[in-house]
């Protein structure tokens, strides 16, 4: 056998040696980054323990508790009369009432008509023959339906006004007995119709006394009270004010006005009558033009004092004067 080595293996061996050495330089270069980068850990591991030394801990920031609204935002609705709502008046309230978003909402009465089967009164015309409690029914639930949606957070009070309390009289007048008359009014009465206890509504019947008040079917809220209304007079606010002798707001003459009174004793207190949503010409009022005005009541209440600025909100042919109120300050800068 020839001993000699060949070209071949002579290189082999070159490259052999070449890698032997790389792979030990490259050895060599690792272990040198291992130990600067022990030294480094250690380094930084004594820093860190005189920065824990040194170290004073700043005191968490004190977060002051949320404090309860300064002030309410409580809307007043007036008479509607179910199926005799005016859809425009309707429909611009709503808009308003989503702009406004009330903690407080107080349902004046009226809400329901109860014509038809209920009324007492004559009928003055073949339209009221069509008249129906179902459709009265279907027509009120359904405003109130849409206000619970714009208003979703907000407290409801809810007044029994005389064209619901028909219920009652004419329980009175169909029934002998009280068990049976309770039973009617229960069925069909303005609470189980209009399910204001699944509502969430505080209901106030029109013939019952409330938080020790002397007149029945009233309402105090702060410093004003509500009631469905019990004059018809010309000047319904002047007499009211006086029976009620204290801040009061109320329906039932579909007409807006208000009379503010100052005396030796007191500061000035007033009477508010805030129109209605309902339509101002009625088929029964025919041959009487009425003086009957679309509104709504706003007020702005100091929650602690109960002291509050009270609007009367016109709606004028389907228009709110409160739209261009905020269309102004938005147009001019609001302050």
């Amino acid at each position: 056998m020839d001993m000699r080595k060949t070209d071949a293996q002579k290189a082999s061996d070159v490259i052999e040696r070449a890698g032997l050495a790389e792979t030990d330089r490259l050895r060599r270069q690792v272990e040198a980054e291992r130990r600067r980068s022990s030294a480094l850990i250690s380094a930084l591991s004594d820093a860190t323990q005189l920065l824990d030394s040194n170290f004073v801990p700043i005191a968490p920031k004190k977060v002051k508790p949320a404090r309860a609204a300064k002030h309410l935002t409580r809307v007043i609705i007036p008479d509607t009369h179910g199926a005799h709502i005016d859809t425009a008046a309707r429909d611009s309230f709503l808009h308003d009432l989503e702009l406004l978003k009330p903690e407080e909402i107080v349902w004046l009465g009226d809400h329901l008509d109860c014509a038809g089967t209920f009324s007492g009164f004559a009928k003055q015309s073949t339209h009221e023959l069509a008249e129906n409690y179902s459709t009265d029914i279907a027509a009120a639930n359904d405003f109130l339906d849409r206000a619970q949606a714009l208003a979703p957070n907000a407290r409801h009070y809810y007044l029994q006004g005389n064209h619901e309390f028909r219920i009652d009289r004419w329980a009175v007048r169909s029934f002998t007995n009280l068990p049976d008359a309770l039973l009617a009014i229960a069925a069909l009465g303005y609470v189980s119709v209009l399910h204001l206890d699944r509502r969430g509504f505080q209901h106030y019947n029109q013939d019952e006394f409330y938080d020790g008040l002397t007149i029945p079917g009233t309402l105090k809220l702060g410093k004003v009270r509500f009631t469905h209304g019990f004059s018809c007079a010309r000047q319904a606010a002047t007499v009211t004010l006086e029976r009620v002798s204290d801040n009061v707001v109320f329906g039932h003459t579909h007409r807006v006005q208000s009379v503010i009174e100052r005396t030796a004793a007191r500061t000035a207190f007033g009477a508010w009558s805030i129109g209605c949503l309902s339509k101002l010409q009625p088929l029964y009022r025919h041959t009487t033009p009425t003086s009957w005005s679309h509104a709504y009541g706003a007020q702005f209440v100091n929650a602690s004092t109960g002291t509050f600025a009270h609007f009367t909100v016109p709606l004028i042919e389907g228009d709110s004067l409160l739209l261009n109120v905020i269309n102004g300050l938005d147009r001019h800068g609001s302050c």
